[in-house]
């Protein structure tokens, strides 16, 4: 993975620099030089690679669970004091993933998780 297309994958999951550094143990200055100039090790490349497979398939579950409501809907975290301890991403992976759903499901209504 180069250095482009892990910034890519990290902005396209909606995980910031420090999300990641403290999931995989560096520093955030680390994840910002993988993805400035220097090549991310291949530990690091799965892990992005892993999420983001992980986000396919929350994202295919949620659209077969919406394509047949009548009216669709879907509860998003605000911010990361919202999310229940057991889900394990921060927020802003959950709104990247309520976009993708949003893209397959017209009218889509998206409110905040109470």
């Amino acid at each position: 993975m180069t250095p482009a297309e892990f910034k890519v994958v990290r902005e396209s999951l909606g995980l910031t620099h420090k999300w990641v550094a403290q999931q995989i143990g560096n520093s955030e200055r680390t994840v910002k030089n993988w993805e400035d100039h220097i090549t991310p090790p291949a530990d690091a490349a799965d892990f992005l690679e892993n999420l983001e497979s992980e986000q396919a398939s929350q994202v295919e579950q949620y659209v077969r669970a919406c394509q047949d409501a009548r009216d669709p809907a879907l509860s998003t975290y605000r911010v990361d004091a919202d999310v229940p301890e057991s889900f394990p991403y921060p927020a802003s992976w959950h709104r990247a993933v309520v976009a993708l759903v949003a893209k397959e499901i017209p009218g889509l209504e998206i409110t905040y998780a109470k």
